[in-house]
């Protein structure tokens, strides 16, 4: 046999053991996003976890408890804007400035809708 046409074979059998694997596997299912088991988003109350030791996250100004819809839900509270603590030490001076003009804001009533000016 020449090389030509045992390459033209070998390319014949590639092509019908490939149509043969296509043809027998099922078409891909559309993913599932209702809560099951394997849904990594269902809401989990109770916000940022501070570490065991150091600085935590930035969390609701101890003042102004922050409710969120999904505590609203439960408990039928008004939701409310987060106002930021700004006595957490992780804080950079120009942040905690930027926060509390927005803390401002939001107790003002101003500018609610819109998102944090941190610049």
């Amino acid at each position: 046999m020449s090389r030509p046409a045992s390459l033209s074979l070998t390319l014949g059998a590639l092509c019908a053991c490939a149509g043969t694997l296509s043809a027998s596997a099922e078409p891909a299912s559309p993913p599932v996003f209702s809560p099951n088991p394997s849904v990594g988003w269902v809401v989990v109350l109770g916000g940022f976890k501070p570490p065991a030791t150091g600085p935590g996250p930035v969390m609701a100004d101890p003042k102004y408890p922050n409710v969120s819809n999904n505590q609203f839900r439960l408990t039928g509270k008004q939701p409310t804007l987060p106002l930021a603590d700004l006595a957490n030490p992780i804080l950079q001076p120009w942040v905690r400035e930027a926060l509390a003009k927005r803390n401002a804001e939001v107790l003002a009533g101003d500018n609610i809708l819109g998102p944090p000016h941190l610049c």
